[in-house]
């Protein structure tokens, strides 16, 4: 039996200089915290390198195992995307008026 789980890939480009230097996470929301809104759970993921020039560039791939609600942070020195979605039995709900239930939930 094939174990269910969503897989995430940054889609924006990362690498060692700082004309694209940025970030990448994913982090399952677990409850509120007075400073930073949330409580985070920080998710591992993995990461490529390819050094095919004097820029190293990095990608990097998540993997979601459990239902909750996620924090997907992702940016680079030109862009900044940010959003939060649910997973209930292995697929992913982008529903903005589901998503704001969730978090009204947790308040």
């Amino acid at each position: 039996m094939t174990e269910k789980c969503i897989v995430i890939e940054n889609s924006l480009e990362h690498n060692s200089r700082g004309y694209g230097i940025g970030k990448f996470y994913v982090a399952k929301i677990t409850g509120t915290h007075e400073k930073y809104g949330f409580e985070r759970k920080f998710l591992n993921r993995e990461t490529k390198y390819d050094s095919g020039s004097k820029t190293t560039w990095y990608s990097y791939k998540i993997r979601i195992k459990e239902d909750g609600l996620y924090e997907l942070s992702e940016s680079n020195a030109f862009k900044k995307e940010k959003c939060f979605f649910l997973v209930k039995d292995s697929i992913r709900i982008d529903d903005e008026e589901e998503i704001e239930k969730m978090k009204n939930a947790m308040v």
